[in-house]
C-alpha cells in the first residue's frame, strides 16, 4: 500500500464504498423479486437482470484493484450485459404468455414490425414493415443471440493472441474490438426492432424503460473501452502492459523468503535436486536447475 499514492487510495476507498452500496441494493432487489413475484419462470429471468449491477460493480472494482485481471473481467461483464438483453427478450415473451400469444395480440391490434430504427436503419425507407409473426420474431432474436456468442469467441482469440505477443499494442486487437462492436450493434438493432413492438402492450410493467436502461449501460461499457484503446494506439494516452505491472518490493521480498523456506530444502548447494527425491522418483536422472 505504500507504493499507492494518496489520491489513488481515496479513489479506491470511494469505489469500495460505492461497490458495497450497489451490492446492498442488488441484494434488496433480489429479496423483492423472490418475495413479490410468484411466477417461477418470470422470477428466474428477473434474477439475471437484478444481478446485473452486482456483477458489473464487482468486476469493475476487482479490475481496478487487480490490473492484470481487468481485461478478463471486462469481457465477463460485457458478456453478462449481452445475456441480460437476450434474457429481456425472453422475459417479454413470458409476460405475454408465450411468443405465439404475443404475436396473436399484436396481429389483432394491427401492429407491425418496423426495421427503420433510429439511428441504425432509418434510411431503409424502401422496405415495408413486417407482420408480427413467430418466424419474424425468431429471426430478430437470432440477431440478439449472436452478440454474446461472437463476443465470447473473440475474447478467446484475444487471450490466445495476447499469450503469443505478450502485448496488446497490436493492430489485431483493434480489428477484434471493431468486429465486436459491429456484432454488438447488430444485436442492439435486433433488440430495438422487436422490443418496442412487444413492449407496447406492457406499459404497466414499464418494460421498455427497463430495456433502455440495460441497453444504455451495455453501450457505455463497450464504447468507453473502444475509445480508450484507440487513444492508446495513437499514443494519446499511455498503455500500461501487464508485464510492466510490478509487485511492491515488500511483496517480492516476502515471496523470495517463502520460496527459500519451502523450496530450498529440496535442493543442494549446487542447485540440484536433493538425492533423496531424485533416487525416490527419478533414480537414473539428475535434474539441474
Amino acid at each position: 500500500m505504500n507504493a499507492i499514492g494518496d489520491i489513488s487510495k481515496w479513489m479506491m476507498a470511494g469505489a469500495a464504498a460505492m461497490t458495497g452500496l450497489v451490492i446492498c441494493l442488488s441484494l434488496l432487489h433480489l429479496i423483492f423479486v423472490s418475495t413479490l413475484i410468484s411466477d417461477e419462470k418470470i422470477r428466474s429471468e428477473l434474477y439475471w437482470v437484478m444481478l446485473m449491477p452486482l456483477v458489473i460493480v464487482v468486476c469493475r472494482f476487482t479490475g481496478m484493484v487487480l490490473p492484470r485481471a481487468a481485461l478478463f473481467l471486462y469481457a465477463i461483464a460485457l458478456v453478462y450485459y449481452m445475456d441480460c438483453i437476450f434474457v429481456l427478450v425472453y422475459l417479454m415473451n413470458t409476460l405475454h404468455g408465450s411468443r405465439k400469444s404475443m404475436c396473436e395480440k399484436l396481429m389483432a391490434k394491427g401492429e407491425r414490425i418496423s426495421i427503420r430504427i433510429y439511428p441504425f436503419a432509418c434510411w431503409l425507407i424502401c422496405f415495408e414493415d413486417f407482420l408480427p409473426t413467430e418466424q419474424n420474431f425468431r429471426r430478430f432474436e437470432v440477431l440478439v443471440f449472436q452478440s454474446p456468442v461472437v463476443r465470447i469467441m473473440l475474447e478467446i482469440l484475444n487471450i490466445t493472441v495476447f499469450m503469443e505477443l505478450s502485448s496488446r499494442k497490436h493492430m489485431y486487437f483493434q480489428i477484434s474490438n471493431f468486429a465486436a462492436m459491429i456484432s454488438m450493434f447488430i444485436g442492439s438493432y435486433g433488440s430495438y426492432v422487436i422490443v418496442p413492438v412487444g413492449a407496447s402492450l406492457l406499459h404497466e410493467y414499464r418494460f421498455l424503460l427497463l430495456f433502455r436502461i440495460v441497453d444504455f449501460c451495455q453501450l457505455f461499457w463497450s464504447v468507453q473501452k473502444f475509445v480508450g484503446d484507440f487513444f492508446g494506439i495513437i499514443d494519446m494516452v499511455p498503455i500500461i502492459s501487464h508485464a510492466s505491472i510490478k509487485l511492491p518490493s515488500s511483496a517480492v521480498a516476502q515471496c523470495e523468503q517463502r520460496g527459500k523456506t519451502y523450496i530450498h530444502p529440496f535442493f543442494d548447494g549446487n542447485g540440484r535436486c536433493c538425492r533423496v527425491l531424485s533416487n525416490l522418483y527419478w533414480p537414473e536422472m539428475d535434474f539441474a536447475l
